[in-house]
């Protein structure tokens, strides 16, 4: 139900505090002014303005384009020594922060005490990339440009060998290993 504004009222000749039905006057052929919704105000923003916005699109002969120096935003690493380094600290992360494994110790058949023992964390690209604040399509990105190739084939082939090591001594779980590496995960 509406409230009839003034002229709604005279059109119709009915008294203009009389509420009718919206579908009727749309029926009539009456003019119906609908009324503005209001915006809900957020906390801690301003109200929008009613007044008309600016177009911001360029122009048609606008080159404002051209004075950008490359397409597209920079690389994370610059270089590959920047990269190398960054792999090199994500090792250095690994080694000092082992995960802990809670060792029972049971004396006389009862559970006494839980042992906290580290144990070696395994690299592993994902992590790494991860450590590195890049997805994995961008590491393989870097693996396809000349010149981080070789630093990006250095630490595949670091992250292999610690894998393989640590599954041949029996500090990681062989089956989870030999699977990954058979895969080929590290890649």
């Amino acid at each position: 139900m509406l409230a009839m504004t003034t002229d709604t009222a005279r059109a119709l000749d009915a008294p203009a505090h009389a509420t009718i039905n919206r579908s009727a006057l749309v029926r009539s052929g009456a003019p119906v002014e609908t009324p503005k919704p209001r915006r809900r105000s957020r906390p801690g923003r301003p109200e929008r303005s009613d007044r008309p916005r600016r177009d911001t699109r360029f122009r048609a002969g606008n080159r404002a384009w051209t004075t950008r120096r490359s397409s597209g935003r920079r690389r994370r690493f610059a270089d590959a020594d920047a990269l190398e380094t960054a792999c090199c600290a994500y090792f250095a992360w690994s080694d000092a922060h082992p995960l802990i494994h809670l060792e029972p110790v049971v004396w006389r058949g009862e559970l006494t005490m839980l042992l906290e023992v580290p144990r070696l964390r395994p690299f592993s690209i994902g992590r790494m990339c991860r450590h590195l604040e890049i997805g994995a399509q961008t590491w393989r990105d870097y693996r396809r440009r000349p010149d981080f190739s070789e630093v990006c084939g250095w630490v595949e082939c670091a992250i292999y060998a610690q894998q393989y090591e640590g599954a041949a001594a029996g500090l990681f779980d062989s089956r989870i290993i030999r699977r990954a590496l058979a895969v080929g995960a590290f890649r």
